[in-house]
C-alpha cells in the first residue's frame, strides 16, 4: 500500500487521510463560491479532478475492489464524516446517490446556472436510480418544479447565489446605455455542430453565431436611433477573438458602441447594473439582471433549432414564443418593438412587469441572506 501511494503522489495526490470536517463541498468547481458562508476552517474540499484526488483514499477504494469516482466520493465522506455536504455543480448525477452512501449528513445542492432540457438528460447519464438530497437552492419558482420532478429533495427559492454576492448598483435614472450579452464561446470551432437534447448535429456553430451578430446589428441600429450607446458585455476575459465578431460587423469602438472583456468575478454584473436595458440570448446573466430590477429583453434564438424546446423563454414554463419581454426567434420587428415598448416603460409600468415576471423566474436576495441562516441552522455557517 505505501509503494501504491507513493506512485499515486507523483500525480500530485494528497498522501495523508483527509481531516474530519462538520462540511464538505463537492467537487473543486464553484467551490469558491460556497466558501464564504461557511465557517472557517469547517469544510474540507471533495476535489473529484484526477490529478487532485487524495491517495489515502483512492487506495483504500481500489483495494476494496471500488474503482468509480462515486466509490472514491463516498469513501471521501466516510473519512471525513461532515455532517452538511454542499455542492455548486447541481446537475451532476453522482451528488445525488451519496446519501444512499453516506446517510448521516445533510445534503444539498445550489443551482449555478439557468437549466435548458440538457439538465434533465444530465441528471440521469449514468442510468442509475432515484437521485436524492435533502435540499436544492434553486433561482425560481420554474426551478423549482423542475428539481421536484427529478429529484428527492426540498426545492428552496434562493435567486443565484453569484448574483446574490455581486455589488448592488444605486439606481441611475440617467442611464443611456444597451448592455448586449455576448454569447460568442472564444474556443468554439465554427465549423463544428451545435448538438440536439439526443446528441444529434443540428448546424455548425458559424450559423449560430451569424444569427447572434445579425441580433447585434439590430440592437445596434436601435441604439442609433434612440440615442443609447451600446455596450457589449464581453463572455470572455480579455478575448481579442470575442471582441473582433463584433468589430468586423459594427465597425471600430467609439461614441457608438464599446466592448466590455470580463474582468473578474463580478465585472458583467457591474456591466449590466449600468445599463438601462440588458439584452439577453440565453445567457445565465440576462435572467440575473432581470432579478436586480434591470429592464431586460430576451431574443431565445436558438429556441428555433429542430427540438431544441428547452431554450425557449422562461423553460419548464409552458410560454408562448412572444411576449412583454422576450421573443423565441430572431426577427427584426420583434427586437423593435420589445426594445422600443421598454425604452418607453416608465418605473411604474416596469415595476408591474417585475412582479409579474421575476418571482416565477428567479428570486434576488442580496447578501445571499437565506443561505446564511439556513447554514447557520445547521451550525457550519459563517457568524
Amino acid at each position: 500500500m505505501t509503494r501504491f501511494a507513493a506512485r499515486l503522489a507523483t500525480f500530485g495526490c494528497a498522501l495523508l487521510p483527509p481531516r474530519r470536517r462538520p462540511v464538505a463541498i463537492v467537487d473543486a468547481e464553484a467551490a469558491d463560491d460556497l466558501l464564504p458562508y461557511v465557517r472557517d476552517g469547517a469544510a474540507t474540499i471533495v476535489d473529484l479532478r484526477r490529478s487532485h484526488l487524495n491517495a489515502w483514499v483512492l487506495a483504500r477504494t481500489l483495494l476494496r475492489g471500488r474503482r468509480s469516482m462515486l466509490d472514491y466520493a463516498a469513501a471521501y465522506l466516510r473519512t471525513v464524516k461532515p455532517s452538511v455536504v454542499l455542492t455548486m455543480i447541481d446537475t451532476t448525477p453522482l451528488f445525488y446517490r451519496l446519501k444512499e452512501r453516506w446517510p448521516s449528513a445533510t445534503y444539498i445542492s445550489v443551482q449555478n446556472g439557468w437549466r435548458a432540457h440538457e439538465f434533465v438528460r444530465d441528471l440521469h447519464a449514468d442510468g442509475g436510480g432515484p437521485l436524492v438530497a435533502d435540499r436544492v437552492l434553486c433561482f425560481g419558482e420554474a426551478a423549482a418544479g423542475l428539481y421536484r420532478e427529478h429529484i428527492d429533495a426540498e426545492p428552496v427559492v434562493i435567486g443565484s447565489l453569484r448574483n446574490n454576492a455581486a455589488p448592488q448598483s444605486a439606481p441611475d435614472a440617467g442611464r443611456r446605455t444597451i448592455a448586449l450579452i455576448s454569447t460568442l464561446r472564444d474556443k468554439v470551432d465554427l465549423d463544428s455542430s451545435m448538438v440536439g437534447y439526443e446528441g444529434e448535429p443540428l448546424v455548425r456553430y458559424r450559423e449560430v453565431f451569424d444569427r447572434r451578430l445579425t441580433l447585434a446589428t439590430w440592437v445596434a441600429e436601435f441604439c442609433s436611433s434612440a440615442d443609447l450607446h451600446l455596450r457589449v458585455v464581453g463572455k470572455d476575459r480579455d478575448s481579442s477573438r470575442e471582441r473582433g465578431f463584433y468589430t468586423d460587423i459594427l465597425g471600430p469602438e467609439g461614441d457608438r458602441w464599446s466592448f466590455a472583456a470580463r474582468r473578474g468575478p463580478y465585472s458583467s454584473y457591474e456591466e449590466v447594473s449600468r445599463a438601462r436595458i440588458v439584452v439577453s440570448t440565453s445567457s445565465t446573466l440576462g435572467y440575473e439582471a432581470l432579478a436586480r430590477g434591470i429592464r431586460t429583453a430576451f431574443f431565445m434564438l436558438d429556441a428555433e433549432l429542430p427540438g431544441r424546446f428547452g431554450d425557449r423563454f422562461g423553460w419548464p414554463l409552458p410560454l408562448g414564443d412572444d411576449g412583454a419581454l422576450w421573443a423565441n426567434h430572431l426577427d427584426r420587428r420583434a427586437v423593435d418593438g420589445i426594445l422600443g415598448r421598454l425604452h418607453a416603460m416608465d418605473d411604474v409600468e416596469w415595476a408591474t412587469v417585475l412582479r409579474d415576471w421575476v418571482p416565477r423566474l428567479i428570486d434576488h436576495d442580496p447578501g445571499n441572506t437565506r443561505l446564511r441562516a439556513m447554514l447557520g441552522s445547521l451550525g457550519v455557517g459563517r457568524l
